[in-house]
């Protein structure tokens, strides 16, 4: 066992989870009573908290609802969206950085990412 690359990895490992945590901003909502009994019962059976699971459902739902955005709202909204990430990210001492399709980037290009990928891989009976 090389001791070394298991100690790497707990540090890989804790860095993560101190990224995501620092990446976390909480939002507050209002669902009907029925939806909110709903998603409880629906924690409950799968042993997640309401607030573990209503994120999931909400981080898909975004990503659905952006995919039928029109293409100019795509790029315009996934600049600002990232823009918003990036600020808070800033805010919370995060220094994110990473290349893509542009090049080398700071801050955060998430949505801006995806809506390249989809705006250029789109089938062409969809364009």
């Amino acid at each position: 066992m090389d001791m070394s690359k298991v100690i790497s990895e707990m540090y890989d490992d804790e860095s993560m989870q101190d990224y995501h945590e620092a990446k976390t901003k909480m939002l507050s909502i209002a669902v009907d009573a029925d939806h909110a009994s709903m998603l409880r019962a629906i924690a409950d059976r799968f042993g997640k908290s309401v607030s573990a699971f209503a994120g999931e459902i909400l981080e898909n739902a975004t990503k659905e609802a952006f995919f039928y955005l029109s293409d100019e709202d795509k790029k315009a909204l996934a600049e600002k969206a990232d823009q918003e990430t990036s600020d808070y990210l800033k805010k919370r001492g995060v220094n994110a950085t990473g290349t893509d399709y542009a090049g080398d980037y700071e801050g955060s290009r998430h949505w801006q990412g995806i809506a390249h990928i989809y705006l250029t891989h789109q089938p062409e009976d969809q364009e």
